[in-house]
């Protein structure tokens, strides 16, 4: 391989594979992708007589293989194959791709790239060979990134005149670029690490990586290309399990978690900066593979809880979906699928946690969590499989005089519920649906139907609307003096959950017409029930709903 070269040239001539080890495809559309297209098109629009420059592309061989392996770049190279796919695709649907350009496009996609091996398949069938477009069900987010971008060429392309498409080919194919091969892994390691080229910078995640496998090159001795090989597996296993924990959580927050973890400490904090100074202490071997096997662990145990869907495991799905406070329930989390907790004690710390962060939203103290949850954190051990410490802590929560813990009592909470936020009630009472499901029904949550998820863009309706009625007793309530404004307009008995497509058209009708719509969910029929006598919603029916409302609240986040 030349070190100057075109991208024509390094696609025909040679195998190029991203290795497992590597992140997969994670370019956007906005932000990468749209403006490799516009580098593109302002080159072709400066009419230089020089070719465009793509960048710098490292790349790791061996004798013993025929591939060169992305170690830089390979973000670039996806995206320059999936747009000559594209490109190639707009320009036979105008009739306007001779057979040659067609064979100069096929020898730099076909057979010559390949992506991360849990991705190829899709890769080859979707973005090559174009003989699979059903896209249903993606596995991983970076096969999203990857439609994604193809879709947005696309789009982008089928505006473009021919006579464009042919200087995009033609820029694309000359685009000159640099490349250094190497054969030592030490090295191809520190090139990764100081290497600035345009695109994503490096993540956390893939410092981290290395880090370790430089460590172990530089201080492994004998072991060094073996233990390698195992951080290297390690790795490809987390990217595959981050597909479905980063679409709920970001990277860098999960790792700190597992610190936390590792460290036993819920105060510690900033990934990159504890690992180097932990590399520098002791054994460094002994660090890097026992917190690499904690990562690799704690990923694929994150992506068992983020997927878990069942109805039998309801509270685990319950606090994914309200998604809030983390940085306190993670690490709780983690441990406990390290230490190898029975499902039924997972659901049940869930259920704990869940009901100390709606007491905290409702509330909204701006006290220290973390610092007060330390003590059961520490004493949460693998030797002492007992979750009934902390179950102790969460009842004292609830119900303790101890000036360093009062905030979060049920007493205190009671007096904030009537009018808690919109996007606490919005959760409340999708569980309150869960809870009125079950009661009807008989036969437990229908859950298949009713996740969080499954209700479409979830809108908190004001029965009384916010916006009085130019007559609001012909419209079927009461008088919006100052007392139905301060105590009634915003309280939880006066709150609806609908769809958004349900909650626009409604707008401030008058009652009886909102009435009729009432049909979907249990809790909607509920007020429909109430008002059969009498298609009136006043200061009582509202008072009557909070009452029901309040006692569900209580009883699934009280201890009374």
């Amino acid at each position: 391989m030349n070190s100057k070269t075109n991208i024509k040239t390094l696609l025909s001539d040679n195998k190029i594979a991203v290795p497992s080890y590597q992140r997969a495809y994670s370019w956007t559309t906005k932000g990468q992708v749209d403006v490799f297209l516009s580098d593109l098109d302002n080159h072709i629009k400066s009419e230089t007589d020089s070719n465009y420059y793509i960048g710098h592309f490292i790349f790791e061989k061996t004798e013993e293989q025929p591939i060169y392996y992305a170690i830089d770049g390979q973000q670039r190279l996806t995206t320059i194959v999936i747009f000559l796919s594209a490109l190639k695709q707009e320009l036979k649907k105008k009739n306007e791709l001779s057979s040659e350009e067609e064979n100069n496009i096929n020898k730099m996609i076909k057979n010559h790239f390949s992506t991360v091996q849990y991705d190829n398949d899709f890769f080859k069938s979707y973005i090559i060979d174009r003989t699979n477009i059903q896209t249903t069900n993606l596995s991983t987010e970076s096969k999203k990134c990857i439609k994604k971008a193809f879709d947005y060429f696309v789009d982008e392309l089928k505006k473009r005149e021919s006579d464009e498409l042919k200087k995009l080919l033609i820029a694309i194919s000359k685009a000159t670029c640099t490349t250094h091969t190497i054969e030592e892994k030490s090295e191809a390691i520190q090139m990764f690490i100081f290497q600035n080229n345009r695109g994503k910078q490096p993540t956390n995640l893939e410092i981290l990586k290395a880090l370790f496998m430089h460590n172990v090159l530089l201080h492994g001795g004998e072991d060094a290309e073996s233990i390698n090989i195992e951080i290297e597996q390690r790795f490809q296993d987390i990217y595959k399990y981050s597909t479905v924990i980063n679409s709920y959580i970001k990277e860098d927050e999960v790792l700190n978690y597992v610190l936390q973890v590792y460290r036993d400490d819920l105060q510690v904090w900033g990934i990159v900066e504890q690992v180097e100074k932990a590399i520098k202490k002791g054994d460094r071997i002994e660090f890097i593979q026992g917190f690499t096997k904690t990562l690799c662990e704690s990923y694929e145990n994150l992506k068992i809880f983020y997927d878990t869907d069942s109805k039998e495991h309801y509270d685990i799905h319950s606090i994914v979906s309200l998604n809030s406070y983390n940085n306190l329930v993670l690490p709780f989390i983690i441990k406990a699928y390290k230490f190898d907790y029975s499902k039924e004690d997972i659901c049940k710390l869930c259920r704990m946690f869940e009901s100390f962060i709606i007491h905290q939203l409702i509330i909204g103290h701006r006290a220290n969590i973390t610092k007060r949850f330390e003590n059961v954190f520490n004493n949460f051990k693998e030797t002492n499989k007992d979750i009934t410490p902390i179950e102790t802590f969460f009842t004292k929560l609830h119900n303790t005089d101890d000036s360093w813990l009062w905030y979060w009592t049920d007493k205190e909470f009671i007096k904030y519920i009537p009018k808690c936020n919109h996007r606490i009630m919005v959760f409340i009472l999708w569980k309150y649906e869960n809870y009125l499901i079950q009661t009807t029904s008989g036969d437990g949550y229908d859950f298949s139907f009713y996740k969080y998820k499954n209700i479409n863009k979830k809108n908190l309706e004001h029965i009384a609307p916010q916006t009085p009625p130019q007559d609001p007793i012909a419209a079927g309530y009461c008088e919006y003096d100052d007392n139905f404004k301060d105590a009634y307009l915003n309280s939880i008995g006066n709150y609806l959950l609908l769809s958004q497509e349900h909650n626009i058209p409604l707008s401030n009708n008058p009652f009886p017409q909102k009435r009729e719509t009432y049909s979907h969910l249990e809790q909607q029929k509920e007020v429909v029930d109430m008002t059969r006598d009498s298609e009136i919603w006043d200061k009582a029916k509202i008072q009557a709903r909070e009452k029901k409302l309040m006692e569900f609240i209580k009883e699934i986040y009280c201890n009374e």
